[in-house]
């Protein structure tokens, strides 16, 4: 299996062939929420969100964004837990939008949110655990099966 080759979610693959699919899925979400993997997140979170917003999101420069995203230099730490959490964001926000309301749900202000849009609230340099993404985190999640409104 895909995560299995990248060392995730390993015990997800003994429930799947203990026949358990329904826990072999319940594991495989909980390996990738706490695993970063850049070199298959910054392909769909560039093309989600464009270069110069994850840029200012991450908040690093567009020419740094593109040598992390192709190997050219090693993505720092710090950058590669912002950009997990933003492709889980946008992995919850799919359900519900295409790449243009995403990239617009990020830009408009959320009521959830003091008034303040998710790019403003992540406007400093948020940690990728801290309260800025948990709020984010938890207002995409909430689209989650509900309609966009």
């Amino acid at each position: 299996m895909w995560l299995s080759a990248r060392r995730v979610a390993t015990n997800s693959v003994a429930a799947f062939d203990a026949g358990d699919m329904e826990g072999a899925v319940q594991l495989a979400l909980e390996g990738t929420e706490h695993s970063p993997m850049p070199e298959d997140e910054w392909p769909h979170v560039r093309e989600t969100l464009g270069d110069d917003m994850l840029a200012g999101l991450l908040h690093v420069s567009t020419s740094s964004l593109r040598r992390y995203a192709s190997g050219e230099r090693a993505t720092p730490e710090v950058i590669t837990g912002r950009l997990h959490a933003l492709a889980l964001v946008t992995v919850d926000l799919a359900g519900a939008y295409n790449d243009f309301g995403i990239r617009r749900w990020f830009s408009r202000p959320r009521t959830a949110l003091d008034g303040k849009s998710p790019s403003s609230l992540l406007s400093s340099d948020w940690d990728p655990e801290g309260p800025e993404i948990v709020k984010v985190r938890n207002l995409a999640a909430a689209l989650v099966g509900a309609g966009a409104s």
